[in-house]
């Protein structure tokens, strides 16, 4: 719960002079808890402190700052199931009613020593918190699979695959280590080395026996990375441990046995390189036959990306504006989780504050594409950079009927600027 110190005459006063029924009583004692089962508060005041559970609660007849009009509208405080920190948002459409460290917004993350203004009422949050990394959006996922099952991951570059196969270890609660295999750092002469081992002197170089990653993962995950750059030679024998768990290392006649879980991931279309002749079609389907798992491109997954945004707030202690947040939601992130990560702590390092705003390494972003959400009805194959920017300009001038001021205050530019570009 989120505790507001002080505050229980306030809010008493203020919900009041709403209409609302307001009950201020202490929480002790077996009765009391039992009527407070039966009866369900928006809100409860608990001694000198206000204690906003976990609920909706509804204030009326609030100023929208932005605008000046008198709104109804409705706040709900709900838990994370990040620590202790709490998510706050509201679902009036057309206005950004909150006002949490100075940001007019519709949601936020609220943390020790924040400041939320609800109209003329202004609470500083006091709570514990506990920002440990979580990623909610591979729960479900990784829960449904058994541990005991293969696995093949396929998605483009940056979509968090590695991740991903640590998680599906680490869950399954295994006593083995996760060996992590990239296939294509090796060459061709070392990989089957690398996979499987070698026995002393069998070859030049090979002065001890080795142990491969196989057997390292005993009793473990191993994670082979980029599969599809594995030769079908080394398919052929990668087979055999499938089927039975048996390996031969490097100059041994005699197989091996272990018991690995193994993960593989691959960026390509394995199908397609089965069709092409450059995948076996029995390693393909024996490979993917236990569980498969395709992890979506940001562009393709909005609920995701809202996900990391709000995972980057908790994790870092930042605030991103939400003008900031709809551009990146616009933005198609070719280079995923691994682009969108490098992007957010570079703004954070050069930032002044816990406020991320839409600057220069922003602007950036704009010159490596040239596809946006925001001019989605724009052809593919822009011109220029001037052009998109124009297209850019001109979309959000329309949007703010045709107003220069209104225009760059949302693009946080001068007049001057929108009337250059848009040549008005």
């Amino acid at each position: 719960m989120i505790e507001v110190p002080k505050l229980d005459k306030l809010v008493k006063d203020t919900f009041c002079h709403f209409g609302h029924h307001i009950e201020i009583t202490p929480l002790f004692g077996r009765k009391r808890r039992i009527e407070l089962k039966r009866t369900r508060y928006d809100l409860v005041l608990s001694g000198q402190d206000l204690i906003i559970s976990a609920t909706s609660i509804t204030l009326p007849k609030l100023i929208n700052p932005d605008e000046g009009l008198e709104v109804k509208f409705r706040i709900s405080l709900i838990p994370t199931n990040i620590g202790d920190i709490y998510s706050i948002s509201c679902n009036q459409k057309g206005g950004n009613l909150i006002k949490v460290n100075g940001v007019y917004t519709s949601h936020a993350y609220l943390r020790i020593g924040d400041e939320v203004i609800i109209g003329r009422n202004k609470l500083k949050i006091k709570a514990p918190i506990n920002c440990d990394s979580y990623d909610r959006s591979h729960s479900e996922l990784i829960n449904s699979i058994h541990p005991s099952l293969n696995v093949l991951i396929e998605g483009e570059t940056g979509t968090g695959k590695s991740f991903l196969a640590k998680k599906l270890h680490e869950e399954s609660q295994v006593k083995g280590e996760f060996v992590h295999l990239n296939l294509s750092a090796f060459g061709k002469g070392t990989l089957e080395s690398e996979l499987f081992g070698h026995r002393k002197g069998s070859f030049t170089g090979a002065v001890n026996d080795k142990d491969g990653a196989l057997k390292r993962a005993n009793g473990g995950t191993l994670f082979l990375d980029e599969i599809d750059s594995i030769s079908k030679e080394l398919q052929t024998k990668l087979l055999l441990f499938l089927d039975d768990g048996l390996y031969y290392p490097v100059g041994e006649n005699q197989p091996q046995y272990v018991k690995t879980r193994l993960i593989v991931s691959s960026g390509q279309d394995l199908l397609n390189l089965v069709n092409k002749g450059e995948m076996r079609r029995d390693f393909y389907y024996r490979i993917s036959s236990e569980e498969t798992i395709f992890l979506k491109p940001l562009r393709k997954n909005k609920d995701r990306l809202q996900d990391i945004l709000d995972s980057y707030e908790m994790k870092f202690g930042i605030t991103i504006h939400p003008k900031l947040k709809s551009f990146y939601h616009g933005y198609e992130w070719p280079g995923n989780i691994r682009q969108i990560n490098a992007h957010i702590k570079k703004k954070k390092i050069k930032s002044k504050g816990s406020l991320l705003t839409y600057c220069e390494i922003d602007e950036a972003l704009l010159k490596l594409t040239c596809k946006s959400n925001l001019v989605s009805d724009i052809e593919e194959n822009l011109p220029s950079y001037r052009e998109l920017k124009y297209q850019y300009f001109l979309k959000v001038y329309n949007r703010c009927h045709q107003n220069v001021k209104a225009t760059s205050r949302l693009l946080k530019v001068s007049d001057q600027t929108v009337r250059s570009v848009l040549a008005i």
